[in-house]
């Protein structure tokens, strides 16, 4: 029986997070040097290490697992940040990322996430908030829109994870059009105020649950005698 391969991972980052330390799965860069990459030479994360000539300034695409740089954009686009992240994201299960939010949110600066990958993320400091839920129609959010200081945007079918990162077939657009960003913005912020209000609801109805007063029922048992016989 031949024996069932071990799935590759992104590994867990150290806390706090060393951004001037060289990583190997970076190919040795740190994430100082990766954060400082001008938004013109992402073309290296390409298959051909570089965009076809004549393509757009400021939309660049990706698409995995061809590109084997989506990982790195998707790092590079959070290590922009100075004010700013608002995320809505249907899939969240890459440690990397989230050791970038919660780096950002330990300053503290700045942070939104749609699925709490990690407690540390801290929902309670001022400024961050953290929703779960569905669309307002009570489907599922697929969005995977990031937005970052009203600068960046990242759309696409890319999932953030392992096998959506790099072995799925996926796509993801960075964009630095002010005008695509502030749209995408406000819509993250309306789906972020429909989950918090789903939030809301679904704890107030567990609340009121809990404080109903008990009850109990009384039942009374007729026995019926047989007619006495003669």
């Amino acid at each position: 029986m031949p024996r069932a391969r071990k799935a590759k991972l992104f590994g867990d980052w150290e806390f706090p997070l060393e951004l001037d330390l060289p990583r190997d799965d970076l190919g040795g860069m740190s994430l100082s040097q990766l954060g400082a990459i001008p938004f013109e030479q992402l073309g290296q994360f390409k298959q051909a290490r570089s965009f076809p000539h004549g393509y757009s300034r400021d939309y660049l695409t990706f698409y995995a697992p061809r590109d084997a740089g989506v990982h790195h954009v998707l790092l590079w686009t959070l290590l922009q940040a100075k004010s700013s992240v608002a995320i809505n994201m249907y899939g969240f299960d890459d440690p990397q990322l989230a050791a970038v939010l919660r780096h950002h949110v330990t300053n503290p600066r700045l942070g939104r996430a749609e699925k709490p990958l990690l407690s540390d993320l801290q929902n309670d400091l001022p400024g961050n908030s953290i929703a779960v839920g569905q669309s307002e129609e009570h489907a599922i959010s697929h969005d995977k829109l990031m937005v970052v200081d009203g600068l960046y945007l990242i759309t696409g079918s890319t999932n953030w994870s392992f096998g959506g990162e790099t072995k799925q077939d996926n796509q993801l657009t960075l964009t630095r059009d002010p005008i695509a960003c502030a749209e995408a913005r406000a819509v993250i912020d309306l789906d972020h105020d429909v989950m918090l209000k789903q939030m809301a609801a679904k704890a107030a109805k567990a609340a009121a649950s809990t404080s109903k007063p008990a009850t109990t029922r009384r039942t009374r048992r007729v026995s019926r005698q047989p007619p006495a016989t003669p």
